[in-house]
């Protein structure tokens, strides 16, 4: 799962020290003693408060909602821009903004209302209005009270006070956590009428998204007379809505697209909005400015689009001929929801549907519109070193690539030399007809323990492999085998064929594609210019009709294009570092995040093999961006990367899991790059657990593969999983390391779940995100992937430390409620006890100041393909279960934040919802961000919506 492997952030206020891993530094929501200046504790916790500045003002106006039921452009149940019965930007039943199962805008199902038939609105009564100003900093009295008021019976208020002459933002609570901000222009009188309304809300989105996107500056300079202008266009928006008196999904539709191309402000809004948490697969969007993750495999249609898959997730994109991209097989959001993990070919029929090959599943599926992909060979399993002589459609793969003959109707099958724990299983070639024969056929008599790289059909049905930097070809008639090249710098890289006879090979171990014309020799074909557009990996290639040969460049992420007459264009994908109006930053991959001591974001990319800081709008690589082992010792600038996961900060030294190398490392600030664990050329990972309560080890001399989770101990150790191995360590400022959890296990075993008890004796499954809780310096907590729970390693410091689960029912408890309990148990867990509860696939956990837990959880989707060969699952249908961020409170009750029956983004069907978070981290100011690794995207939720 590669690692399972933004927005601009403002830096106002002091530096503050870094927090021990896992712990956040989100402001607390204890009370605070009135000793302390400049905080006030109120109902939403405690807020940076401000003295009131300037002349008296008074405030007045009235709370309502522009809708016949409860609020919301368009609603008739519970809010939201389109709603009927909950809220989202489109949604019948979950909640939007600010919700939780009961309205968007509103809040949590429960409201007070006064009605104005006559009018078809709704006054909102007993709602309380506070006053903020441009920096979000809560106005408080002179007796340090904040400043607020509380709407009467008809949903008026008055409030006054002396404020500042600038633009305010006034936050209405409701009475279950939801909330409604509006706008309060620079004041022109003493006296100010502010009514407050869907409208004014919306506008007041606008403006604050324009803070959390820029600056301070910014934000103080926006006119008054912006502010009027969008509010008088959304009301405009309004009242044309209340030409609705009901609900109709169609027609919400229908209206809301009307509006949007007619109303400036809302189309703008409604983008800002969406914008606020970034998130999405880009369909819609050009596919330049869309971050592609681990592209390999490529098809040209007729029609001159593409199809791109990716490898880590399994979906396919389709790039139309107009540049447009869209998501055609994915698990979610795809016009066909299905995905092939570790998908490394498909090809097209010209009778209709894909072939698609899956490394992870061990399987070809068919894929055909409407239909449920069917398994067309492949078992899902290995048989060892020895195969009947005429195997059927379920022998055992782990495939490399396929071809597809349309004239003949045959299906080619490779199978590359691989380790499947301690066996080798050699080099094999299939055929697959039309009238289900299943054939192995055999090699060339070089047979040599060579990886097989990629097969392609040429024009007279012949058929090419290319293995090992050879390239052979079978003649269709009589299967006899030709040496066609030799010393070819190939490793995994998919040739082609073109009509007349030549052939392109993408070198990705030369940085480089070469292509032997018909009757010619191989010859390097001149790059790109453009540095932007130079090949570091191609990885696929693919001719289209007009001769443009398209190479897909696995580790940048892009796709590019060079026509008949040399010329190179960019096609598909970004690593763009910098992003302008209403883009988005996107990330090949991202992996970690943290925020360094001044307060920007920093993310790792595991496929651009980079640290990037997010500085303003832009991204800037910090540290690696180059493929390799090297730079373990020396300075950050000669660094190199293999997949970057985890990232912590001890004290002021950047600590990373670097998950392809083995390794952990450490980046001082002044640049200086130290190998704590692993050897600073990676090679090998270690291959045998370490005892639990034995002897440590140089933490120069051990590799941990895969090196998952990270944290950093308040006695300043770090500690860290492998993923593999499945056990936790830890690393102390004397360079050793022992470990402290997990009974580990080589390659060669699955993961085992198994009781609590002595950390020692417990079976891990795949150990993720780890994480200390304030107040508790002696437990380490931890996800435990495969299992389904979360646990903590109690007694660190002691001779005999014990596992205990803190959360979840275990894998076996976890696959039985999922069967027998088929819908509707997300909801009835809000409340539980954590140990209660379905924990479906923890990736991270994390904690703030006051104790609470961050749980992400990656859902049954991806239970399913983590544990597809688990013997417990053979022929299981799990349902469907989205991934979810929860909360887990210190008394040990669970709620859902974002996710299916949470807050924000609760429609699976949406494409904007939670894909597989992986990594989180908390800011100064309070705010989440979330890695997102199936979308390509870091979330920032806004500290209100937590």
């Amino acid at each position: 799962m590669m690692g399972l492997t933004a927005c601009a952030l403002p830096r106002g206020g002091p530096p503050t020290a870094p927090a021990a891993s896992g712990q956040a530094r989100k402001p607390s929501s204890k009370a605070v003693p009135p000793a302390i200046p400049g905080l006030v504790a109120g109902s939403a916790g405690v807020t940076r408060a401000v003295a009131q500045t300037g002349d008296v003002v008074q405030l007045t106006g009235k709370v309502k909602l522009l809708s016949d039921q409860s609020g919301g452009l368009l609603s008739d149940q519970g809010a939201g821009v389109i709603s009927n019965h909950s809220g989202n930007l489109i949604s019948n039943h979950g909640g939007s903004l600010i919700s939780n199962h009961g309205g968007s805008l509103l809040g949590k199902a429960k409201w007070r209302l006064t009605q104005n038939a006559a009018l078809r609105q709704f006054w909102l009564a007993d709602a309380e209005i506070t006053v903020l100003d441009a920096a979000g900093r809560q106005l408080v009295n002179d007796q340090g009270a904040p400043l607020a008021a509380t709407t009467d019976q008809t949903g008026a208020y008055r409030l006054r006070g002396v404020l500042p002459d600038e633009n305010l933002l006034l936050r209405i609570k409701l009475w279950q956590g939801g909330q409604l901000m509006a706008i309060a222009p620079r004041r022109t009188n003493a006296e100010q009428t502010i009514e407050i309304d869907t409208a004014t809300t919306l506008g007041a989105s606008y403006v604050l998204e324009r803070f959390v996107k820029g600056d301070q500056k910014t934000f103080d300079k926006l006119p008054a007379a912006e502010a009027d202008q969008l509010r008088q266009e959304l009301s405009q928006a309004a009242r044309t809505l209340q030409q609705m008196p009901s609900y109709d999904p169609a027609e919400a539709v229908r209206l809301t697209e009307s509006l949007r191309s007619q109303t400036p402000a809302l189309d703008r809004t409604l983008k800002t909005i969406e914008s606020l948490l970034l998130g999405g697969l880009g369909d819609g969007r050009q596919a330049t400015r869309v971050a592609l993750s681990r592209p390999r495999g490529l098809v040209v249609l007729p029609d001159g689009s593409l199809m791109v898959g990716e490898e880590t997730f399994g979906r396919v994109r389709r790039i139309a001929a107009d540049g447009t991209l869209t998501t055609y097989m994915d698990v979610q959001g795809g016009t066909i929801q299905s995905s092939f993990p570790g998908l490394v070919g498909f090809a097209a029929r010209p009778e209709g549907g894909f072939y698609v090959a899956s490394q992870v599943r061990r399987r070809i599926y068919l894929v055909e519109a409407g239909q449920a992909p069917q398994v067309v060979a492949g078992s899902g399993e290995i048989e060892g070193d020895t195969f009947r002589e005429v195997p059927g459609p379920q022998t055992g793969l782990t495939p490399v690539d396929l071809a597809y003959d349309g004239t003949a109707r045959v299906l080619w099958l490779a199978q590359r030399r691989s380790l499947e724990g301690d066996r080798w299983v050699p080099n094999r070639l299939f055929r697959l007809t039309a009238d289900g024969q299943f054939n192995q056929v055999p090699l060339p008599p070089e047979n040599a323990p060579e990886h097989i790289a990629s097969l392609a059909l040429g024009p007279q049905g012949d058929l090419y492999v290319l293995r090992s930097g050879q390239l052979f070809r079978r003649d269709a008639a009589s299967g006899s085998w030709t040496r066609e090249a030799s010393g070819l710098k190939a490793s995994y890289g998919k040739l082609a064929v073109r009509a007349d006879g030549a052939i392109a090979v993408p070198e990705d171990d030369a940085g480089r594609v070469s292509v032997k014309p018909p009757g010619g020799s191989f010859a390097p074909i001149p790059p790109p210019e453009d540095p932007a557009l130079v090949l570091k990996a191609p990885d696929t290639v693919r001719w289209g009709a007009d001769g443009t040969l398209y190479v897909v460049d696995r580790d940048r992420g892009l796709v590019l294009a060079r026509n008949a007459a040399g010329v190179w264009r960019h096609v598909a994908g970004s690593n763009e570092t910098s992003q302008s109006g209403a883009d988005r930053l996107t990330f090949n991959s991202p992996a970690g995040v943290v925020f360094d001591p001044t307060g920007r974001l920093l993310v790792s990319e595991g496929a651009g093999h980079a640290i990037k800081r997010v500085e303003g709008t832009s991204l800037e690589v910090i540290a690696g961006g180059v493929t390799g082992k090297g730079g373990g010792e020396g300075l950050r600038k000669d660094l190199q990367l293999q997949t970057p996961g985890a990232m912590r900060y001890r004290g002021e030294d950047l600590i990373i899991a670097d998950l392809g190398n083995h390794r952990i490392l450490s980046i001082t600030p002044t640049d200086q790059v130290r190998t704590l664990v692993g050897l600073p050329q990676a090679t090998m990972p270690s291959d045998l657990p370490l005892t639990v309560g034995g002897a440590a080890v140089p933490g120069r001399d051990f590799s941990p593969p895969r090196p998952m989770g990270l944290a950093v101990g308040p006695d300043g150790a770090v500690y860290f999983s492998s993923i593999r191995l499945n056990q936790i360590y830890k690393w102390t400022p004397d360079g050793q390391v022992r470990a402290i959890a997990g009974r580990g296990n080589t390659n060669k075993e699955a993961p085992a779940d198994s009781a609590d008890g002595p950390a020692g004796e417990v079976a891990l499954g795949a150990p993720m995100g780890l994480a200390f809780k304030p107040g508790e310096p002696d437990n380490l907590y931890f996800a435990d992937f495969a299992n389904c729970r979360v646990r903590r390693v109690v007694g660190l410091s002691t001779a005999t430390p014990q596992v205990e689960t803190v959360a979840g029912l275990g894998r076996l408890q976890s696959i039985l409620k999922l069967t027998t309990n088929p819908t509707g148990w997300e909801a009835l867990e809000n409340g539980l006890k954590a140990t209660e509860v379905l924990v479906a696939v923890p990736t991270e956990v994390l904690f703030d100041a006051s104790g609470t837990m961050y749980l992400a959880e990656g859902g049954t989707r991806n239970l399913k393909l983590f544990l597809e060969d688990v013997e417990a699952l053979k022929g299981v249908q799990l349902p469907n279960s989205e991934a979810r961020l929860r909360t887990i409170t210190a008394d040990g009750r669970i709620q859902t934040l974002m996710g299916p029956g949470g807050k924000l983004y609760p429609d699976p069907k949406d494409p904007e919802s939670l894909g597989l978070p992986t990594n989180m981290a908390f800011d100064a100011q309070g705010r989440l961000a979330i890695v997102d690794i199936r979308s390509n995207t870091v979330r920032i939720l806004p500290r209100e919506a937590l």
